[in-house]
């Protein structure tokens, strides 16, 4: 086991009484780095509904696959069934006609996503120009599913103004290795 496994039993062993300060100061400890305020992401892909909220239209906030169907890793949480729905735009030009066709549909903007790698990252370097030109000209909101994320996309990103990323956080090699099949390391 690893320190923070040893660490996680030591807490699971601790008797109720104990445990319960311990939650307390984890509780005030957040509320004085973050706000109450959480963000949920309603993909467009699928309809569903709820009692706070209805998917009433894909181009609302759709999402879009920028290597159509295709996933190197084909992971064992996904098996590249979330891309189906996606909307293919396997190149710059076909990224920013679908950019078109979401604010000319009066959506407000767009998850950019798609399969793996071999490396485990979306595949982005080359949307990145398509990406800022989408921010600049069209002014949607852009949130972007990174994969496991390299600092050169991280900054490039960054650079093109998106409004969010969602990125892979791997807690293991052996979660790297049975879920993702990737033969890595967690440590950088």
């Amino acid at each position: 086991m690893t320190k923070i496994d040893d660490l996680i039993q030591d807490c699971f062993d601790l008797p109720e009484g104990e445990l319960e300060p311990l939650f307390e100061k984890a509780y005030r400890a957040s509320r004085e780095r973050f706000s109450n305020k959480m963000a949920f992401y309603a993909p467009g892909m699928v309809h569903y509904e709820t009692e706070f909220h209805e998917a009433t239209d894909l181009y609302r906030f759709p999402s879009i696959s920028v290597t159509g169907k295709g996933c190197s890793l084909n992971c064992e949480h996904c098996n590249a069934n979330l891309l189906d729905p996606m909307i293919p735009a396997t190149t710059p030009e076909a990224l920013w006609k679908e950019f078109n066709e979401i604010k000319n549909r009066g959506g407000s903007g767009c998850l950019i996503s798609g399969g793996a790698t071999p490396k485990g990252d979306t595949p982005l370097m080359e949307f990145i120009p398509t990406i800022k030109r989408a921010k600049d000209e069209l002014g949607i909101d852009i949130v972007v599913h990174t994969g496991i994320v390299y600092p050169e996309t991280a900054k490039a990103l960054g650079e093109a103004g998106i409004d969010g990323a969602m990125l892979d956080i791997i807690g293991s090699d052996e979660t790297l290795r049975q879920i993702y099949h990737l033969d890595a390391s967690v440590e950088i």
